[in-house]
């Protein structure tokens, strides 16, 4: 689309953050790439918690714009996993090592999220509320184009 302008072959920095916001002083999930315009960069991140596991799947695309914009497209899914029911005599096998760890049921899909924003030094934050547990999801994207 761009091909004519210079911009339009800068490579972006993608990155992202999960906060837990009923956790404050848990330190927050982060990763970073550097990219292609338009290539699609994936993320799983798991979070276990006294319910089970929360999981985040996103896949976030960047491309450079004209006027030294960048478009940022995500997409995100989360699901929940909670932990088997474990019997007391259980419990206590597992809190002494002598006996199996509990294991999470079947993952079921809690929220579903996806846009496209565009801007200059761009963030997209989104929260999510899963079962009374919120989370912070941002995402900053931004040309490498000197």
């Amino acid at each position: 689309m761009f091909e004519e302008e210079p911009e339009a072959a800068w490579p972006l920095e993608v990155e992202w953050e999960i906060v837990d916001l009923a956790r404050p002083g848990l330190a927050p999930r982060r990763g970073r790439v550097v990219a292609e315009g338009g290539q699609v960069t994936r993320l799983t991140e798991s979070i276990r918690h006294g319910r089970g596991q929360d999981t985040f799947a996103l896949e976030v695309s960047a491309r450079n714009h004209a006027r030294q914009e960048t478009e940022l497209e995500y997409r995100l899914r989360v699901s929940r996993a909670d932990w088997e029911t474990l019997s007391l005599d259980g419990y206590f096998k597992h809190r002494l090592g002598v006996g199996p760890s509990p294991t999470l049921g079947d993952s079921t899909l809690r929220a579903s999220r996806a846009d496209i924003v565009a801007g200059s030094d761009l963030v997209a934050e989104q929260e999510v509320e899963i079962d009374g547990v919120p989370y912070l999801i941002r995402i900053r994207a931004r040309s490498l184009a000197a």
